[in-house]
């Protein structure tokens, strides 16, 4: 089974000083300050401002680790769904029948 991602908000999103929330993933832990930069108009096409320190790449694969475990539970829960639609409707038939 995979790991799952953990999220632990340390305090409200814009409050200065209470804005960090903690990623558990893989025995590791990581602190994010939400108050991170946003651009400004002479930067186009760019949504916000990740550090670029050594933490940078192992919060930006958690981001995308945590989109993806949601993504693939999504998927399973799409698809048990559809598998109880279709076993409700040959129960349908069979009792037509």
């Amino acid at each position: 089974m995979a790991e799952k991602l953990k999220i632990i908000p340390l305090g409200g999103l814009n409050e200065i000083g209470k804005n960090m929330t903690v990623y558990e993933y893989g025995g590791e832990l990581i602190v994010v300050d939400c108050g991170m930069g946003f651009p400004d108009d002479e930067m186009p096409g760019v949504d916000f401002v990740i550090p670029g320190n050594d933490d940078a790449s192992k919060a930006v694969a958690l981001y995308a680790a945590g989109m993806a475990d949601a993504i693939l539970d999504g998927r399973e829960a799409s698809e048990a769904a559809l598998e109880k639609e279709v076993a409700a409707e040959e129960v349908v038939e069979e009792v037509e029948a």
